[in-house]
C-alpha cells in the first residue's frame, strides 16, 4: 500500500515561520498589492477580506490600511496618503492576530513573527487573521478555551499514535481519485477519532472540536488566497510534536474542510448559519449513509506509529528539563515579580508559544501581560517562566514570574510605586518594594503596603 502525501504550503501562521526578515516599506507595499488582488475571492459567506482594518509591522514603523479613524500618532504615508504610518511598533500590535487601534478591531501582521515568506503568502496571512475579526464579529463562541491547552494529556503516547493515524487517513482521503477510496478513508480516520475521544475528558475533547472550527477553517481560507493546490504538506520534522495540539488543529481541521469542500456542498453555509456544530460532526453526517467500510493500516504503519510516538513522547519530556534549564541560562539582565500574597492573572498570551513544562510551571517564548489590581507587567520577544498558585498551570493565578534577556533597565519609584522598564518590557506596580539580588537579578516584590 503507497501512502500518498501530494503536497500543500500552509505558511506563516500556520507553519509558524520565525526567521527574522527585516522588511521595509517597498516589502509592506508588495504585501498590500497582493492583499487587494486576493481579497475579493469568494473565501466565506458573508466575509470581506476589504471590510476590515490591517495593520502591518515591518520591524522599523507600523503601517495602517483602511482604518476608519487612525489614532493621532498615526501620520499619512509619504506618496501613500490612504496609508496611515506610526514610527516604530504601535503598542498593540504584538503578533499575528487582532488588536484594538482607535477603538476599532484591527487585523494585525508582525514581519518579525512571519519570516522570510514573500508577499503572497503574508497576504494570505493577512486574509486568515481578518478572517478571526469576522469570526469575532459573528461566531465569537466559536474560540477554544485556552485554559483546556494547558491540561491536555499531550505526554499520552497512545493518544499520540492515535491522532497521528487519525490524520493520515485524512490525508488518504484527500489523496484518493476514487471516491469509494474517500468514503473509506473518512470512516478510518472518524472510527480512530471515536476511539481515541472515548478515553479523553470533554474539555479536551471540546478544545481540539473548537480549535478545527476557529483556526482549522482560517487555516483552510489561509490556503485558498495563496491559491495552493488541495493538498497538505506535513510539518518540516514528519509529524507534529507532543506539544503540537494547537498546530495540529490548525492542520486536521483544514484537511476536514478540504475534505467537505470535495463531500458536501453548501458546508459553508452550514457551519455559518449553526455556531453549534462543529466540521468533524459535518464530515460524519456526510457518510453516515455510507456502506463503504472504514480502510485498514497494515500493521507495520500502526507499529512504527506507535513506537515512533513513544519515542517522540520520551524526547518530549527530556526537552522539558533541558528548556527549563536553558532558561535558567539566559544572559542578559532578570526581573523576578513575586506575588505571593497579591496573585497575578493573564491579561494577555500567545497560546501559539508558551510550554506547559510542569503542573506549576509555564515558559512563555514570545508575549506574555500579567496582572492584578495593583499593577501589571508586559514582555515582548522575551522568556517569562511562571509558577501557579495552584489548581491550574496559569489561569488560576501566578505567584512568580521570571523574565529572563533583558538589556539595561530603567527602574523609578515613587510612593511605593515600582516602575521598571527595558526595550519591549514594562512594569508597573503600587504597593511594591524593589530589591537587587547578588546574582543582579530585579526582585519585585507585590502587596507589602
Amino acid at each position: 500500500m503507497g501512502f500518498n502525501r501530494t503536497l500543500l504550503v500552509m505558511a506563516a501562521t500556520i507553519l509558524l515561520l520565525s526567521t527574522p526578515a527585516f522588511a521595509d516599506t517597498a516589502q509592506v507595499l508588495e504585501i498590500a498589492a497582493e492583499f487587494s488582488a486576493m481579497a475579493t475571492g469568494d473565501y466565506w459567506p458573508g466575509y470581506d477580506p476589504l471590510a476590515y482594518p490591517l495593520a502591518i509591522y515591518n520591524c522599523a514603523d507600523t503601517y495602517l490600511f483602511r482604518h476608519p479613524n487612525p489614532p493621532e500618532d498615526f501620520v499619512p504615508c509619504t506618496d501613500h496618503p490612504e496609508i496611515s504610518v506610526f514610527s516604530g511598533r504601535y503598542p498593540a500590535v504584538t503578533a499575528n492576530s487582532s488588536a484594538e487601534i482607535g477603538g476599532v478591531i484591527t487585523g494585525t501582521l508582525t514581519l518579525d513573527a512571519t519570516g522570510a515568506a514573500g508577499p503572497r503568502a503574508l497576504a494570505a496571512v493577512a486574509v486568515h487573521e481578518l478572517y478571526h475579526v469576522f469570526q469575532g464579529e459573528h461566531h465569537p463562541s466559536w474560540g477554544a478555551n485556552v485554559a483546556n491547552r494547558l491540561t491536555y494529556p499531550d505526554t499520552d503516547a497512545g493518544l499520540l499514535a492515535a491522532k497521528r493515524l487519525e490524520t493520515l487517513a485524512l490525508e488518504e482521503a484527500l489523496a484518493a481519485v476514487n471516491f469509494a477510496e474517500v468514503l473509506g478513508w473518512v470512516q478510518a480516520a472518524l472510527e480512530l477519532r471515536r476511539q481515541r475521544f472515548a478515553t479523553m475528558a470533554p474539555e479536551h475533547i471540546e478544545y481540539e472540536q473548537r480549535m478545527e472550527v476557529h483556526e482549522g477553517t482560517a487555516a483552510y481560507i489561509q490556503t485558498k488566497a495563496e491559491g495552493l493546490p488541495h493538498s497538505v504538506v506535513r510539518p518540516a520534522g514528519g509529524d507534529y510534536g507532543p506539544a503540537d495540539v494547537r498546530r495540529q488543529a490548525y492542520y486536521s481541521g483544514s484537511l476536514i474542510a478540504l475534505l467537505l469542500d470535495r463531500c458536501r456542498l453548501g458546508w459553508r453555509e452550514e457551519l455559518e448559519a449553526d455556531d453549534t456544530l462543529f466540521i468533524d460532526d459535518l464530515l460524519a453526517d456526510t457518510v453516515a449513509d455510507s456502506e463503504v467500510p472504514p480502510k485498514e493500516f497494515p500493521p507495520f504503519v500502526t507499529d512504527e506509529t506507535a513506537a515512533n510516538a513513544r519515542a517522540d513522547i520520551a524526547a518530549h519530556l527530556a526537552g522539558l528539563a533541558e528548556q527549563r534549564a536553558a532558561f535558567d541560562a539566559v544572559p542578559g539582565q532578570s526581573v523576578v515579580i513575586v506575588a505571593a500574597g497579591d496573585i497575578l492573572f493573564p491579561n494577555a498570551i500567545d497560546p501559539m508559544n508558551m510550554l506547559r513544562l510542569s503542573d506549576e510551571e509555564v515558559l512563555h517564548t514570545r508575549w506574555l501581560k500579567l496582572g492584578n489590581q495593583s499593577g501589571y507587567f508586559e514582555a515582548l520577544n522575551y522568556q517569562v517562566l511562571t509558577c501557579a498558585a495552584g489548581g491550574h498551570p496559569l489561569f488560576n493565578g501566578v505567584t512568580k514570574a521570571i523574565v529572563r534577556g533583558l538589556d539595561e533597565l530603567e527602574i523609578n519609584t515613587e510612593d511605593s510605586t515600582v516602575i521598571i522598564s527595558a526595550t519591549d518590557f514594562e512594569l508597573s506596580f503600587s504597593g511594591a518594594t524593589v530589591d537587587q539580588t547578588d546574582r543582579g537579578q530585579v526582585v519585585v516584590s507585590l502587596g507589602q503596603t
